[in-house]
């Protein structure tokens, strides 16, 4: 099986330049994004309708912080000491104070610049720190833009916006790296890592990019028009992506390399592809709804070293994925191996290569776990 030349480009862009911006046909469509729901309108050929998508919350278990600093922007040049009162007034000032494991970092709304509160990029949280806004509203409000240069030990020189270590916490917060081939937030090995209820949106390339030994739990946040990927998962990042959206982007999840990563009820609608896999990784696919991608809903790609190999269901454990709308293939499976795709909801006209699949009944509603109206006149 072979792919047309844009795919072939767009495919060397995301492991060469390492997902450099794609460029290509767009679908129109307008993003309107509430605290409680993301309403989505779609204009194409195949599928016309306004869908709301309740994303499910999540309660976490949180400990006692050992000491919260505040952030607020602040009209005057004091760098302030993080207390109610006297708020740092950057991101950088309270991380330049050494917080310690335990530690709160709680902002104020407000946009966290280089130009606004002359914040240094990228800015790096150590380990057992929590950086958070508003996660009620996932970070509406609260902004952080900008872009700096990291060193990744497995991609060298890259321009992010945040750094993640171990055991750090992201919640509640907008992040956008507008730069070239920019990324907003970076995992390289951090571990234990919880990213949840923000909003990564326009930034040039990704919204997260986990490497090397990078394992985090990646839930009840909004990915939407990113240039090139919601999430680059690669080396042997491992974890939980769960109850996100991923909108209007390159590829939705772009999953290479080693990577073992468990995508499980999210929704991948509006993308130029929905799920690229790759390399020899091994996600597992459970309960999403993959719909209305330009081209494939997943997309699973030959290496030379070996395959893939996913996870979309079998007997004992059905993929519970919904395909729907999507524009050439529901699976492409471009490998010279057979997949197995048990307990799925797709078209079975829309299989590409060999995919071994029994049906599922499909559900009532055209759209599983999610309202589906016309649009208003």
């Amino acid at each position: 099986m072979t792919f047309s030349g844009s795919y072939a480009i767009h495919y060397v862009l995301f492991f060469v330049d390492v997902m450099g911006k794609l460029k290509g046909n767009r679908m129109i469509r307008r993003n309107q994004i509430s605290s409680s729901a993301v309403t989505l309108w779609v204009a194409s050929t195949t599928l016309a309708v306004t869908t709301t998508v309740a994303i499910s919350p999540i309660t976490w278990a949180q400990g006692a912080p050992t000491q919260v600093l505040i952030v607020a922007p602040r009209p005057d040049s004091a760098i302030g000491d993080g207390s109610p009162n006297n708020p740092f007034r950057s991101i950088t000032a309270a991380l330049a104070s050494k917080p310690q494991p335990g530690t709160t970092i709680q902002i104020a709304p407000g946009t966290y610049s280089a130009e606004t509160t002359q914040e240094v990029f990228p800015l790096t949280i150590p380990r057992g720190v929590s950086l958070r806004g508003t996660p009620d509203n996932r970070g509406e409000g609260i902004v952080i833009t900008g872009s700096g240069r990291f060193l990744s030990p497995s991609f060298a020189g890259q321009n992010v916006a945040v750094v993640l270590g171990d055991s750090t916490r992201l919640e509640g917060i907008t992040v956008t790296n507008v730069a070239v081939r920019g990324t907003a937030v970076w995992i390289e090995r951090g571990r234990g890592v919880v990213i949840r209820a923000n909003t990564f949106r326009d930034s040039n390339r990704e919204g997260l990019f986990m490497s090397g030994t990078a394992e985090a739990v990646v839930a009840d946040n909004l990915f939407v028009a990113n240039g090139a990927n919601g999430i680059s998962a690669v080396g042997s990042s491992g974890g939980e992506i769960r109850s996100n959206l991923f909108d209007n982007t390159g590829f939705g999840l772009a999953i290479g390399q080693r990577s073992t990563v468990r995508v499980l009820e999210n929704r991948i609608v509006n993308n130029r592809d929905g799920i690229v896999i790759s390399n020899v990784s091994r996600p597992v696919l459970r309960g999403n709804l993959i719909a209305n991608n330009l081209r494939n809903g997943v997309v699973i790609l030959p290496d030379r070293r070996g395959v893939p190999n996913p996870d979309l269901g079998s007997v004992e454990s059905p993929g519970g994925n919904v395909f729907r709308a999507n524009g050439e293939k529901d699976i492409n499976n471009a490998t010279a191996e057979g997949i197995v795709a048990i307990g799925n909801e797709l078209d079975q006209a829309k299989l590409g290569g060999t995919v071994n699949f029994l049906p599922v009944k499909p559900q009532s509603s055209p759209v599983p776990s999610a309202g589906v109206v016309k649009p208003a006149s």
